[in-house]
């Protein structure tokens, strides 16, 4: 009995499930206007932010850093011919920057002035010129930047109407080592640091640099610019100790080379002018030239060695940057995406719709009660 009981209960909830549901569907369909009202109006939204966006371009470049560390002892028969000749070719290289570093790198105020100041060819103004300038001067905003530029940025504007003209690349007052923008420019730049992006694969190790810009030909370029300045920033890092040692010995082995030839112009000038001279004086003379001409060229000699050594410490220090991947100027653009602004414009259309049907659904329940 029991048994029967349950089940009838369980179908009176099936029943009124069903029952539920239907009203559900009733109710929406009641009130499709409202759905179809706020799909319209979403929807018109959405296309104002598809076509008032403004377009950009991405560029990417793929880069793999190849360690140089640990070489010096795979070079074997070399190494120990070298050591014959008083080169020492196993001394160990300065650290390298870890490849996690490079986005932050690349996002440090003196790699982005670096990247401002240098000059991209813009193929839709048909121009060359710093991104600085282009984004100062010549590049049109969007319907939004309009509208930011002359609500929020108003005062910014009248107050650019008393200033001087602005130059084609951007500048900074240095003070004690502490770089010092205008509140203008260090709004570009911040603007400008999202269009670079920098993402390191830890399982390939595999550098990917990725710009966006509103011109092709600009978004391409910058992303060499930005190679280029990451490889040297890399590089300049990793072999500036062996570069001031190689600096330093190439200045003593100059200054040894000259010793060398004032002591062998000496000695010959002296053996040229006494040559059937046997007096115990001039025997003198000759020998203390001849041991200053010794002591030269020992020198000399030996500085010549480590300058030789200097040198190949730069080169194997120097990391070695392969390209997996080259910049492509890009076809088609990146922003904005109206295909899927336009599908969720209306997917929200619906669901904001139906929130208002059930909304005002609740409010007049409560109000009966």
């Amino acid at each position: 009995m029991s048994k029967n009981k349950d089940i009838e209960t369980d179908k009176s909830i099936v029943e009124k499930d069903e029952i539920d549901l239907v009203e559900v569907a009733k109710t929406i369909w009641v009130n499709k206007k409202t759905i179809l009202k706020s799909t319209l109006v979403v929807f018109t939204l959405g296309l104002i932010v598809a076509f008032g966006s403004g377009v950009e371009y991405e560029a990417s470049c793929k880069i793999l850093a190849d360690n140089q560390e640990g070489a010096i002892p795979n070079l074997g028969g070399i190494s120990g011919l070298a050591g014959l000749a008083g080169i020492n070719l196993n001394t160990g290289g300065q650290g390298s920057i870890s490849p996690d570093l490079y986005p932050e790198i690349v996002q440090s105020l003196p790699f982005q002035l670096n990247a401002l100041n240098k000059e991209l060819t813009f193929e839709n103004q048909d121009t060359t010129v710093s991104s600085y300038f282009y984004f100062k001067e010549l590049g049109s905003p969007s319907l939004f930047g309009y509208i930011l530029g002359y609500t929020l940025g108003l005062p910014g504007k009248i107050k650019s109407l008393f200033k001087e003209n602005s130059n084609d690349k951007i500048t900074n007052n240095e003070e004690g080592g502490i770089l010092r923008l205008t509140e203008e420019d260090y709004r570009l730049i911040k603007r400008f640091r999202k269009k670079i992006e920098v993402e390191v694969d830890q399982k390939t190790g595999i550098i990917s640099v990725t710009t966006e810009m509103p011109d092709p030909m600009a978004a391409a370029e910058l992303t060499q610019v930005c190679v280029d300045l990451l490889q040297e920033h890399v590089i300049n890092y990793k072999i500036s100790k062996a570069q001031e040692n190689l600096k330093f010995v190439k200045e003593r082995w100059v200054e040894a080379r000259q010793r060398f030839q004032n002591a062998q112009e000496n000695l010959a000038l002296f053996n040229d002018r006494n040559q059937n001279v046997i007096a115990a004086r001039a025997q003198t003379e000759q020998q203390r030239l001849q041991y200053e001409y010794n002591l030269a060229f020992e020198v000399y000699q030996g500085l010549a060695t480590q300058l030789e050594q200097a040198e190949i410490k730069v080169k194997e220090d120097t990391p070695v940057f392969t390209i997996v991947e080259p910049v492509n100027i890009p076809i088609e653009k990146s922003r904005p995406k109206r295909k899927l602004i336009a599908i969720i414009s209306i997917l929200l259309g619906i669901f904001l719709g139906i929130g208002i049907i059930f909304l005002k659904h609740f409010i007049s329940l409560f109000k009966k009660l």
